[in-house]
């Protein structure tokens, strides 16, 4: 029944980390290591998918001299876009945790010969204000659009964590609709910053009612605003100032 209903998704998928001998995984930006795993990907599939990620270049390019790094990941985007041109997938993206690194990288090298039609990264009022920033910053590098960038991890990995239970993020909305915490957090990730879709793992399809209930509340931007400078002044967010008295 899976099987059926497969094509009738928008299918993204990433690609970066693979075995290794110690039993780990490890992260590579070779070319024809991304090469072969998207081939596998679409044999596995049965289909094409929809968008391919490069999964966390970062992490293959902090370290190191910029022009070996730029190098690389030129090579690596070079796959990607190869595979596309090839019918192995109908685009590719990169995706970035810390987006810092590539932006270093990128701006010490000469750009890209060829630029990644999504991107996608950290959002949401609990990524700091230094990845907001670089994550904005790399998108103009880029030149992708924010209906082409996704965020993800607005709720940095749970939303059961005692957090959710005391934070009052009202004052960033503009809406008098009766909302929880997370539904509120999850409005915000399309703000912080501006993205067109935020990626999330559902298993209980009443909390994607809730979610896409979420996409419904009404933002105050001057509020959003606002927090966005109380997070470049103090580089992390002070959830005091957001605790319910």
């Amino acid at each position: 029944m899976a099987g059926d209903l497969l094509p009738e998704f928008f299918l993204s998928t990433k690609v970066g980390f693979f075995p290794s001998p110690t039993g780990y995984t490890e992260h590579s930006l070779d070319p024809i290591r991304l090469r072969t795993a998207i081939e596998a990907t679409a044999d596995t599939l049965g289909r094409i998918p929809d968008i391919v990620f490069l999964h966390n270049p970062e992490r293959s390019i902090r370290q190191g001299e910029h022009r070996a790094a730029h190098d690389s990941l030129t090579e690596a985007c070079e796959a990607l876009q190869g595979a596309a041109r090839a019918g192995l997938c109908a685009g590719w993206g990169i995706s970035t945790w810390d987006p810092r690194s590539v932006v270093n990288v990128l701006c010490h090298g000469r750009g890209l010969a060829v630029s990644p039609s999504h991107l996608m990264h950290r959002s949401g009022v609990l990524v700091s204000s230094a990845v907001v920033e670089g994550s904005e910053t790399l998108a103009d590098l880029l030149g992708v659009a924010r209906e082409r960038r996704w965020g993800m991890s607005p709720f940095a990995g749970s939303t059961r964590a005692p957090f959710w239970d005391t934070v009052n993020l009202s004052p960033l909305l503009s809406t008098q609709r009766q909302h929880s915490p997370v539904e509120a957090a999850f409005r915000l990730a399309y703000e912080l910053p501006k993205v067109g879709r935020v990626a999330v793992s559902v298993n209980d399809p009443s909390h994607l009612r809730e979610l896409v209930e979420a996409t419904r509340l009404s933002v105050d931007r001057t509020m959003v605003d606002r927090y966005r400078s109380l997070l470049r002044d103090r580089q992390r967010p002070d959830h005091r100032a957001l605790l319910r008295p």
